[in-house]
């Protein structure tokens, strides 16, 4: 595809959705639910996805983790100094919100009970699913691309790092995503332990 084929033709995946508001989002969430529409189309995948963990062994891997740690991710995305960039604010939470929704294109629900790996390219999975989700149409093109190369360098920054030529603002998004990702899941893995 030629960039111009994205920007004009919506990418489609097609996956279950299902309406947020009677998830119980704090405040936070849905502050950013109201004014980015991308934003609500992902948490009405996650929605529909209610019950998926947010891993298969570590921090989250209970039903209900994957959402339960994308909360609490941008839940505490809101207290970082990123959520109150005039440039990159909204983009730097929908890129918390997203950083995780791939899981529910990369784990399957095993027939025996429980989860298995159908790939492990979910920051990629991620990324499709906020190009589907409308992205490039509610955000200009190099932000866009910025929030997107972000995420799809966000599992592994050595297998798929941002170029040298990629924008300031990809390095920017990522560096904030990995701070508060990380403080995510260790409240995640302090309240297992608990």
């Amino acid at each position: 595809l030629e960039p111009d084929d994205l920007a004009c033709r919506p990418s489609t995946l097609i996956l279950p959705r299902t309406g947020f508001l009677s998830l119980g989002l704090p405040r936070e969430v849905l502050r950013l639910a109201s004014h980015c529409r991308t934003a609500r189309e992902v948490l009405c995948v996650l929605s529909a996805h209610r019950q998926w963990p947010a891993s298969l062994t570590h921090h989250g891997a209970q039903s209900g983790g994957l959402l339960a740690h994308t909360v609490r991710a941008v839940t505490l995305a809101h207290s970082h100094a990123g959520a109150r960039d005039p440039a990159l604010g909204t983009a730097f939470l929908l890129t918390v919100l997203a950083h995780d929704a791939g899981k529910i294109l990369a784990y399957e629900p095993h027939p025996g009970g429980g989860y298995v790996h159908r790939s492990y390219a979910h920051a990629n999975k991620s990324a499709d699913l906020l190009v589907a989700a409308g992205i490039f149409t509610e955000f200009p093109r190099d932000l866009a691309d910025a929030v997107l190369i972000a995420l799809r360098s966000s599992t592994s920054k050595v297998l798929t790092p941002i170029p040298d030529n990629g924008p300031a603002a990809a390095k920017t998004l990522l560096h904030w995503l990995t701070t508060v990702d990380q403080q995510a899941v260790e409240c995640d893995v302090a309240e297992l332990k608990a």
